[in-house]
């Protein structure tokens, strides 16, 4: 067996909606990334504020601004990383 440290990552995002959008896409882009999160994560595998936005984003969401992470999370060869939390907040609606 080969020891592994584990990295907590924890996903804070603003979203901007469509007007006619519903607010029940927060939950689906959530999921979607949890999903992902949960079958892509290995070791060394990097975090990066554009795969988070890839699957952050969906039908609806007209905008994200990712507060957490920053950067990009480097992923050292021996450790891998696990979905802390994820929170997202409805920061408006816009065109």
């Amino acid at each position: 067996m080969v020891p592994c440290t584990i990295q907590d990552v924890t996903v804070k995002a603003k979203v901007w909606l469509y007007p006619e959008t519903l607010e029940s896409v927060l939950e689906t882009a959530q999921d979607r990334l949890e999903a992902a999160f949960n079958t892509q994560k290995s070791l060394g595998w990097d975090v990066t504020k554009s795969w988070l936005n890839a699957y952050l984003y969906v039908e609806g969401i007209q905008n994200i601004e990712l507060e957490s992470p920053l950067d990009d999370l480097l992923v050292a060869d021996d450790a891998c990383t696990a979905l802390k939390s994820c929170e997202l907040t409805l920061a408006g609606r816009t065109w």
